[in-house]
């Protein structure tokens, strides 16, 4: 199951998971995490990182990823949603080429402004908090560019086969990619990357090909494009598989992203 999410939002959250609690998504903005505290692993396109405290996962839009407790310890976080669309240029080129996780240094800036949104929530209003958390990125993101950092732990992946398969539909969003062409390409047979998908990442292959698709689509109806366009430029079969699979998708039409400015 894919979760859709709101856009341009903030939260802090602390619970004791459990493993089932957690669903694999993705969506059309970018997403910070900073880990605070807890046992998890985190998957990000298919590359599994054990979580440290004060790691900062950077997702960018369209990645598959998910939380996996490795037990019921307490899990803290700040998960900021956002698009690019109001960022200014020197902010989104480092999030086009940033690392996935950085480890923050303890009370260095970063780690400060994390911990002044809890001061800033018991002190503002409600209009002042939204005027607050308006240049929140920013100021995250160029701290980050200029704070001496560690990049993630990755844990061991014992099949490196499939990664590669999320890599190559990922890098391909207007293909109509099938299972018989996977495994034309990796050496595979279909049978074996549909079974080790489904295990793995808990979705269906082409439930995920689809969605990958329909993000790509949304991103370009926003840019401008038509609806007519964007269904050609995505090679669907025809204009009306396009709309379905869209609604099916997004939970709305085409034309309601293609009005969004």
């Amino acid at each position: 199951m894919f979760l859709p999410i709101k856009q341009n939002i903030y939260t802090y959250g602390t619970n004791y998971p459990q493993a089932n609690v957690f669903q694999n998504h993705m969506h059309n903005e970018y997403e910070i995490l900073y880990f605070i505290q807890g046992d998890m692993d985190y998957s990000i396109e298919g590359v599994m990182y054990h979580l440290r405290p004060r790691d900062l996962i950077i997702i960018r839009p369209r990645a598959f990823h998910y939380c996996y407790p490795l037990s019921s310890a307490k899990y803290e976080r700040f998960v900021i949603n956002f698009t690019d669309s109001d960022l200014r240029p020197p902010i989104k080129d480092f999030l086009r080429q940033s690392e996935r996780i950085y480890n923050i240094p303890e009370n260095c800036i970063v780690d400060n402004i994390f911990s002044n949104i809890l001061v800033a929530e018991k002190t503002f209003t409600k209009e002042e908090m939204e005027i607050y958390l308006t240049s929140l990125i920013e100021h995250i993101v160029l701290f980050l560019k200029y704070t001496e950092v560690e990049t993630g732990v990755k844990v061991e992946e014992k099949n490196s086969c499939i990664v590669d398969i999320l890599r190559y539909i990922n890098k391909n969003p207007r293909e109509r990619i099938t299972a018989k062409m996977l495994a034309d390409i990796f050496f595979v047979s279909p049978s074996w990357i549909i079974h080790t998908f489904r295990n793995k990442f808990g979705v269906r292959l082409m439930q995920y090909i689809t969605r990958k698709r329909i993000l790509y689509a949304q991103a370009l109806l926003q840019s401008g494009m038509s609806p007519a366009d964007v269904a050609y430029a995505c090679n669907f079969e025809n204009y009306s598989t396009f709309y379905r699979q869209y609604r099916n998708v997004l939970g709305h039409s085409p034309k309601f992203d293609a009005t969004k400015k």
